[in-house]
């Protein structure tokens, strides 16, 4: 279940501008240090509406950064904002753009991949069905090259020590 956050930036297409929010009504703060230094975390919400969840974090060795936070899916993915005084609303903005892109490609459909992949599935077929002219002994290579006949005769290996 998601967290409720009562810090939120949102973009207002009333008004045409960021609207800072405490608890869903708007607040006078701006964005700046002193008010990112004492909250823990904030949403949001750019001009497209893409989202994600903000956070302070703190290094071992003391400093604070934020990081954004969205789920995407069944994953969460994490993306590094910056320490308090390097953020802006334009770096912000740039953030919630680079996750609305997907971080990977999208999977094919079944008759797609099939239409573009016909040689690679063939192949692993053929590599993955069990060939008739290998020996039950391939099966166990470790005993294999312990049971083999020696390649080099060691005759003074075979005679009993005095």
């Amino acid at each position: 279940m998601p967290r409720y956050i009562p810090y939120q930036i949102k973009w207002s297409e009333q008004n045409q501008r960021y609207e800072f929010l405490l608890d869903g009504l708007a607040d006078s703060w701006a964005l700046r240090s002193e008010w990112l230094e004492q909250i823990p975390s904030f949403s949001f919400q750019s001009r497209s509406g893409s989202h994600y969840t903000a956070r302070k974090e703190t290094k071992q060795r003391g400093g604070t950064y934020w990081c954004g936070y969205r789920r995407t899916q069944e994953r969460i993915i994490k993306r590094y904002i910056g320490k308090c005084s390097y953020l802006s609303l334009s770096l912000l903005e740039d953030i919630a753009h680079s996750f609305a892109k997907p971080s990977r490609p999208a999977l094919l459909s079944s008759s797609a991949e099939s239409q573009s992949f016909p040689k690679l599935e063939r192949q692993t077929n053929r590599l993955r069905a069990p060939s008739r002219t290998t020996p039950r002994r391939a099966s166990f290579p470790l005993l294999l090259s312990k049971l083999s006949p020696q390649l080099v005769e060691r005759s003074r290996l075979l005679t009993p020590a005095q």
